[in-house]
């Protein structure tokens, strides 16, 4: 599910590439939290655990919780700003 809407975000983001729409920033946020790849790297890493990895921890970080989210915007703040001339 996570690669599906991954795949989505990015059509969106080329989509706006291609018609050269500037996106407000909730647009931008919604979609980059996304295609930063974060929230995808919660799962697969709970995947990792071996025999501590449980169902409970899949769904708990399927679920987005705001810990995780919260993280995941400043990483991606971070990145813009350091990489914004570029």
């Amino acid at each position: 599910m996570e690669f599906e809407e991954l795949v989505k975000c990015y059509e969106i983001e080329d989509k706006w590439c291609s018609e050269g729409y500037v996106a407000t920033f909730d647009e931008y946020m919604t979609t980059r939290l996304i295609t930063g790849g974060n929230l995808l790297l919660g799962p697969l890493s709970v995947l990792g655990m071996g025999k501590f990895y449980t169902i409970e921890a899949f769904e708990w970080l399927h679920n987005r919780p705001k810990v995780f989210v919260a993280s995941s915007i400043i990483g991606l703040l971070m990145n813009d700003i350091a990489s914004h001339e570029v």
